[in-house]
């Protein structure tokens, strides 16, 4: 959203509207806040919710989406602390703004307090079945660095061990903007996605090695026959000059591969990021859903900065991460039946299917040969 949208707009009377605008909070230029969830509260919990869509009814009607939520229930004793809980504080309290009038029940005594970023933590967060990767504006040193963007991706997949089958296994990018990457960048960022260890043997462990980075970027066939024709494009922001560098261009995979998913022709506005291998490409190592699209502003860029390495970021993001849990497999599908199967959904198939020849990766700045089914050439009409 732009400054501005909501002057003349008729709110609720218990609605309260806070300006997100990173060059006023943190004095960081061109970022925005892209997080889309909800905090709700009830009476004994807590509802999060995270998920892709802006609040627009083309978002909800048109186009593929995803959302997560858990309710968390007020917590009965103390110390029952978690890495969830310390996450969603961390990212709240970057927010840096009064919740005026806002009340919170207190769980310890029955009382209506004032809402602050303290009050989350009365909830029960130890059952989340995820965990919580933001971004926020900053410059962050130290141990901060790893707080937010892909570092922080990375410092949890560090910390996991994977099956013997994702050892060099293809990692997936889905996303529906594409900043201006260079292949520095783009190399270090793959090196996030890449972390974590296999199982060797009962005692012995390695690194689990880079694999493929496997792009899912929609081609100009699939944008002009959604739903929406090239208008779709218009949420799918890829300039020409970003998405036509040469180091991109074997990365790319089709958006829909195949009917079965009902997701041909709902443009992806959706942003995914996985790990998969397996003799039929349909186990899960790891899946993200989340706001971030394929940028520097979004993930965060290290810097050697004044007074050290540090992390820069501009814009706000949230999204969740699932790992499979002891003894159990994520797939893509439910076959062969297991106790320890767990089927996970996902908007496009795997493996993946690279780009053809003929395919041509969108880009929301040209005009095309070939109108879409409204008679437009371009994501503009104008």
């Amino acid at each position: 959203g732009r400054e501005g949208d909501l002057q003349g707009v008729q709110l609720p009377s218990n609605f309260e509207v806070y300006p997100m605008i990173p060059e006023k909070t943190h004095r960081i230029r061109w970022g925005v806040f892209h997080t889309k969830s909800f905090l709700l509260g009830f009476e004994d919990s807590l509802r999060v919710v995270v998920h892709t869509a802006n609040l627009i009814p083309c978002d909800f009607n048109n186009k593929s989406q995803g959302v997560w939520y858990q309710d968390f229930p007020l917590k009965t004793t103390q110390g029952s602390d978690c890495a969830f809980e310390d996450d969603l504080i961390a990212y709240m309290d970057t927010y840096k703004i009064k919740w005026k009038g806002s009340r919170w029940k207190d769980s310890n005594t029955g009382k209506s307090e004032t809402l602050r970023v303290e009050s989350l933590r009365a909830y029960d967060y130890t059952r989340a079945d995820v965990r919580l990767v933001g971004s926020a504006p900053g410059y962050h040193k130290g141990k901060h660095m790893k707080t937010f963007g892909h570092l922080k991706l990375r410092s949890i997949l560090e910390s996991k061990t994977f099956p013997a089958q994702f050892h060099k296994s293809p990692v997936v990018a889905q996303f529906s903007s594409l900043g201006s990457l260079s292949k520095k960048w783009l190399d270090k960022f793959t090196l996030s996605l890449s972390a974590g260890r296999v199982e060797v043997s009962e005692t012995e462990t390695k690194a689990i090695g880079s694999g493929p980075l496997q792009i899912i970027w929609p081609t100009v066939e699939e944008v002009r026959v959604s739903l929406e024709g090239y208008a779709a494009g218009g949420s799918i922001p890829g300039k020409t000059a970003n998405v036509e560098k040469d180091f991109l261009q074997k990365m790319f995979h089709i958006w829909a591969t195949d009917d079965i998913h009902c997701r041909r022709k709902a443009a992806p506005h959706i942003k995914t990021f996985l790990r998969y291998g397996g003799d039929d490409g349909q186990e899960l190592a790891w899946f993200l859903l989340t706001s971030h699209n394929l940028s520097k502003a979004a993930w965060g860029e290290e810097q050697k900065g004044r007074f050290g390495p540090q992390m820069m970021i501009r814009h706000w993001e949230l999204g969740v991460l699932f790992m499979p849990k002891k003894g159990v497999h994520m797939s893509t599908t439910a076959r062969p039946a297991a106790a320890n199967r767990q089927r996970f959904p996902l908007p496009y198939s795997l493996p993946t299917t690279r780009y053809k020849p003929s395919d041509v990766p969108w880009r929301w700045d040209e005009k095309f040969r070939v109108p879409d089914r409204f008679g437009f050439r371009s994501a503009s009409p104008l």
